[in-house]
C-alpha cells in the first residue's frame, strides 16, 4: 500500500460493522484491532428495587425504567405471578429502540386491604439473548402494618424487591438466578 490514511471496515453476521482509520507509513507495519458489537438488545431494568410506604387506602405510582443498552430493538412483556389487585403495571409490553428506554408505571393500591402480608412477583420477559428473563420479587414481603400504640394508623410498606437475572444453561434450561 502507498503511504497515507486508510479506513478499514470489518463485518460479521450478527454484528454491527466496525471501522477504524489506519495511517500507513513507508516501510512500517501496523496491527489494528477492530471491535465488533453484537447487534442484539440488552435489557436493563431500573431501579433494581423499590421501597414504598403509604397509608392503607392510598395509591402510589412508582416508575420502572426498562433500558435497552444494546443496538437492536428490545421487545418486552411484563407480568405478575400471581396477579393481584393491589399491583398494576402499565404498559405491560412494548418495544424499546436500540440505546433507548421506556417508562413503566407500577401502581401500588392499598384500597380495601387489611393489615397483613401480601406477595407477588413481577416477571420481565424480553428478546435479550443473554438475559431473556428478569424477576422482581414485589414484596419480600409486601407488608401492611399497623403503626402506633393508641392511634390506629395503617400503612402499606413495600420493600426489598429487586430484579434478579435469570440465566440459562448450555441446554437452554432456566437456571435460577437467586441461587
Amino acid at each position: 500500500l502507498e503511504p497515507g490514511a486508510y479506513t478499514l471496515e470489518a463485518a460479521a453476521e450478527g454484528y454491527l460493522t466496525g471501522s477504524v482509520t489506519v495511517n500507513i507509513v513507508t516501510q512500517q507495519g501496523t496491527i489494528q484491532n477492530i471491535a465488533l458489537v453484537a447487534n442484539v438488545p440488552v435489557v436493563h431494568p431500573l431501579p433494581d428495587g423499590f421501597t414504598v410506604e403509604q397509608e392503607v387506602g392510598d395509591v402510589t405510582i412508582e416508575t420502572l425504567i426498562i433500558e435497552n443498552l444494546g443496538p437492536a430493538e428490545l421487545t418486552f412483556q411484563l407480568s405478575e405471578q400471581p396477579a393481584l389487585p393491589w399491583l398494576a403495571i402499565f404498559p405491560i409490553s412494548g418495544d424499546v429502540p436500540g440505546y433507548g428506554s421506556q417508562d413503566i408505571d407500577v401502581t401500588f393500591d392499598a384500597t380495601g386491604l387489611q393489615p397483613g402480608v401480601y406477595q407477588t412477583q413481577i416477571e420481565l420477559h424480553s428478546n435479550d439473548p443473554t438475559t431473556p428473563l428478569f424477576r422482581a420479587y414485589a414484596g419480600d414481603p409486601v407488608v401492611i402494618r399497623t403503626i402506633g400504640v393508641g392511634d390506629r394508623v395503617e400503612a402499606l410498606r413495600i420493600q426489598g424487591h429487586r430484579f434478579s437475572r435469570e440465566r440459562f444453561n448450555g441446554d437452554g434450561e432456566l437456571v435460577d438466578g437467586r441461587a
